[in-house]
């Protein structure tokens, strides 16, 4: 088995019923992907990466028949067995077993990518997630979702939620710069064997608020 599932779609031993699963971007683990049973599973448009097992589907009886997949990106080396559906393949043979109509390429991301989400129970407010491949020290990212014309925010790392913001000001629209340093994440308390690590400047979240004038 493997130790570290990141995303899991249904359970392994009970017949789920119909999702849909589209337009996420899932990234490590040492099995990225799990699959339990579906009774009708569509799985489009997803971005996939992982450094060991990028997928996992339990049911091999699925293939083209209650799990379909299409337009997803598999970011690993197609050549490996990375591919689990009943047995382990590589790329082109899990796609030919699964019916899917994917691709996978074995290039590491280059351009940062930000998401960023308005909070919809509360207006001004939001979160940024950044996956910052080539560890640059500030990204940009577009906020005209989120804020007015004139408001005054502040974005703070959510490994900081306390802490001073790592940017502040006035919004003028557009897109607003997001340092990306990191910051050192709070202690345990009671201890842990594995302290926090600081994720930046490869991978933060964070939070925008607006304040007042």
């Amino acid at each position: 088995g493997w130790s570290w599932i990141n995303a899991k779609i249904g359970y392994n031993s009970l017949l789920n019923g119909t999702a849909q699963f589209t337009g996420n971007y899932i990234v490590g683990g040492s099995q990225t992907l799990d699959v339990g049973y579906w009774q009708n599973l569509m799985v489009a448009g997803n971005t996939v990466y992982g450094t060991n097992m990028v997928l996992v589907q339990h049911d091999a009886s699925a293939a083209g028949s209650t799990e379909h997949w299409s337009g997803n990106t598999h970011l690993h080396d197609p050549a490996s067995p990375a591919w689990r559906l009943g047995g382990s393949y590589s790329f082109a043979s899990w796609q030919a077993a699964a019916g899917a109509s994917d691709q996978a390429t074995a290039a590491t991301p280059g351009a940062a990518r930000v998401f960023v989400r308005r909070n919809r129970y509360e207006a001004g407010r939001g979160m940024i997630v950044v996956y910052n491949w080539m560890g640059q020290g500030s990204v940009s990212a577009d906020l005209s979702g989120v804020l007015t014309v004139g408001a005054h925010y502040e974005i703070r790392n959510v490994q900081d939620i306390y802490g001073s913001p790592v940017a502040s000001g006035t919004y003028g629209g557009g897109a607003v710069n997001v340092p990306m340093g990191g910051v050192t994440p709070p202690r345990i308390i009671g201890g842990s064997p594995n302290a926090p690590i600081r994720t930046g400047p490869y991978f933060d979240t964070f939070i925008v608020t607006t304040v007042g004038s």
